[in-house]
């Protein structure tokens, strides 16, 4: 193949795009077919194809230049490039009168509310300076066509505006119904809606049915603001409410009483003067005449009417009236706004002894969004409904409702095994329904923590709650005199459950039966940010010190107290005080005291450990043993339910190891807490103490 060849398929090729090009050009469709069918039949037929297509080509060109087709090619990369060249924009806002088209695009660009920027017609690509526009407003188009208005570039980044707002207190059958009533006697104000947005603002309309049920000064009206993202006031309008109150004239009308004459017929009885006649009146020319039927005769009657004495003033409360308001932002001849971030919609009144009423309230912001589409809209009006944290067992536990339950190895008494339960932290089973106690037959029937060991008939779970749900065995609970009495519970491997013998003698100890133990569900995937522990002080040594207030934080009344015990030699001889948690900041003894609080008896290093309940301000757990000298023992104290919990474990070798468990009130305090190490009402101990850590549970 020659390069002549080449050459005419080079150009054969280009004549052909520059047809089909030129074919999309065409005002009607079914005429381009028509073309694109015969250079179809061309291709096909013709063999000498190249020389037609050459010389097309050349038709083509030279009726283009003539025409004008080729324009549309410039055209299209000036869409390419954003550039609308001749249109006419609405509305615009002159910025300058010596920019460059492209500092004129950077002014619209950095406008969130700018859709079109403008410079004179044929001036776009001088790089002159000249005449600068930009479009604003919430209705911005164009019109025209080219050669018309001036050279326009559209801003990519622009967003179509949104709208945000709220309809309350639309009833279906009846518009004058009240919805919201402030207070009468006082200052008063009514939050109607609150919501949370991202946007520039640019228009309000509300739309309230109100009136002001008043008769002296005018009580106020409905409040919308906006607020930017550091809480100030960005906007503020109110819709004033009408005064519905008018006299009217009321008459006042009074009864009174006159005689009249009145012309009546005779009865068919003889009368007298119109009554009935005497027995002993027997002439006629006595006092009076006779009257028989059918005769006419006159008389006086007593009549009673009512007769208008004057008018009284009224005042008479009026309707619900309709009143709708529009303001204005960010638009040529009115404020500029800049962004919010909330919406506050209320009614408010200045307390002058009178109250507003409103039955409808229908408001609309329209205005740019800075964040998502819909400018990151959220409602603050109707309070969420909490969200329960997420619950779990620890790993090797197995739920069932709101309870763990795990499966322990080897068989023991009663005693034994509540005694190994407690000592993880747990009970044994505690059955609340038919799950749970499906769930303690898989892992293995055995004891149960429900007893009536406190009193005989009465039985509790070990947590001290009754419950409802139960599953004697048949006759059961019989307490078995012979065997001593029993008096906790166990279940058989059908699920039922039977009394055994729980005393901690010859007895009981014959009776020993695998178990499991249970514990309440704990609150998981909390993340670091937001722990409960609190940190008080670290694994520094400290020696209490006197009114030492170290932290205040935020207590629950379920919580967790552990710190590192060092005692120093020597002995006090009245009371000395280790650490002291308070929420009112006094000494003793009511609910908000201790919680908790630690000291050392008089005289000795035996521990004195108090936590505050609603029923015993000084309520608490003495350990027996005293801390030796140089001895480091880790105190924990937990309180949570029903339940207090105090262990003591020596860390050296030297420090004794307790663990004790009881009731306690569940009905506490909490709130913010003030942590002292040592308080201002005692002399301080002779000890150090570490690792001092508070959790919330």
């Amino acid at each position: 193949m020659n390069i002549t060849k080449i050459t005419a398929t080079i150009l054969a090729v280009l004549a052909t795009v520059g047809v089909l090009f030129l074919i999309g050009y065409l005002p009607y469709r079914f005429v381009g077919y028509i073309l694109l069918l015969m250079i179809v039949y061309l291709y096909v037929t013709l063999s000498q194809i190249d020389d037609i297509l050459l010389r097309s080509l050349g038709l083509i060109t030279i009726m283009g230049i003539i025409v004008g087709w080729w324009t549309g090619l410039f055209d299209g990369l000036k869409q390419l490039l954003n550039f609308r060249e001749g249109f006419y924009v609405s509305p615009l806002k002159k910025i300058s009168d010596a920019l460059t088209a492209r500092q004129c695009q950077d002014t619209c660009q950095s406008a969130k509310m700018c859709k079109y920027s403008q410079v004179p017609l044929g001036t776009i690509w001088s790089g002159a300076k000249n005449a600068c526009w930009n479009s604003y407003g919430l209705n911005q188009n164009t019109s025209g066509s080219k050669r018309q208005g001036g050279d326009t570039w559209q801003n990519r980044l622009y967003r179509q505006p949104i709208t945000v707002g709220e309809r309350r207190g639309y009833h279906q059958w009846n518009s004058s119904v009240v919805t919201w009533k402030t207070n009468s006697g006082r200052k008063h104000r009514l939050m109607i809606s609150d919501v949370r947005v991202n946007m520039i603002p640019a228009q309000l309309r509300l739309y309230v049915s109100l009136r002001d049920q008043g008769w002296g000064n005018r009580t106020w009206g409905i409040y919308v603001v906006g607020y930017d993202a550091r809480g100030k006031e960005a906007f503020k309008e109110v819709l004033k409410a009408p005064r519905t109150s008018r006299q009217v004239n009321t008459p006042v009308y009074q009864n009174y009483t006159y005689n009249q004459r009145v012309r009546r017929r005779g009865r068919r009885s003889r009368y007298w003067h119109g009554k009935r006649a005497p027995a002993w009146i027997f002439r006629k020319w006595l006092w009076g005449h006779w009257h028989y039927r059918n005769q006419y005769y006159w008389t006086t009657i007593r009549r009673t009417g009512r007769r208008l004495v004057r008018y009284n003033k009224k005042n008479v409360q009026g309707g619900l009236q309709t009143k709708n308001l529009i303001a204005n932002y960010n638009i040529p001849n009115y404020k500029n706004v800049g962004p919010i971030t909330r919406i506050k919609v209320y009614a408010e009144t200045r307390g002058q002894g009178h109250a507003l009423e409103a039955g409808r309230v229908d408001w609309r912001v329209r205005g740019w969004p800075l964040g998502g589409s819909r400018g990151g809209i959220k409602d603050y009006s109707r309070k969420p409904k909490p969200r329960r944290p997420p619950v779990c067992c620890p790993s090797g536990w197995r739920r069932a409702g709101n309870r763990c339950y795990k499966r322990q190895w080897g068989k023991r008494t009663w005693n034994q095994a509540a005694q190994h339960c407690r000592n993880q932290g747990a009970t044994l089973p505690i059955i609340g329904n038919q799950t749970q106690n499906n769930m303690v037959l898989r892992l293995g029937a055995g004891w149960l923590g429900y007893s009536d060991r406190h009193q005989e008939g009465r039985w509790r779970w070990e947590d001290g709650s009754t419950g409802n749900f139960t599953k004697w065995s048949r006759g059961e609970p019989n307490d078995y005199r012979s065997l001593g009495g029993e008096d906790v519970a166990g279940m058989y491997s059908n699920g039922t459950w039977n009394d055994w013998p729980g005393a901690a003698n010859r007895v009981g100890n014959r009776y020993r039966f695998q178990h499991s133990c249970s514990r309440p569900v704990q609150n998981c995937g909390i993340s670091r940010r937001s722990s409960p522990t609190i940190s008080i002080i670290g694994r520094k040594w400290v020696t209490p010190r006197k009114n030492n207030l170290v932290r205040s934080f935020v207590m629950k009344k379920d919580y967790k107290l552990e710190f590192h015990l060092h005692a120093k030699p020597g002995r006090v001889s009245g009371w000395s005080n280790i650490l002291h948690s308070t929420l009112s900041r006094n000494n003793c003894c009511n609910r908000r005291d201790r919680v908790p609080a630690v000291w050392f008896f008089p005289g000795s290093k035996r521990l004195h450990i108090r936590t505050s309940t609603n029923s015993v301000g000084n309520y608490g757990h003495d350990p027996p043993m005293q801390i030796p000298d140089h001895a480091n023992v880790q105190v924990t104290i937990i309180v949570q339910g029903s339940r207090l919990t105090v262990r003591l474990r020596g860390t050296n070798g030297k420090g004794p190891n307790y663990n004790w468990q009881g009731r306690i009130d569940p009905n506490r305090q909490s709130g913010t807490t003030y942590f002292y190490v040592s308080d201002p009402w005692y002399v301080p101990a002779l000890c150090y103490v570490q690792n001092v850590k508070f959790t919330n549970l």
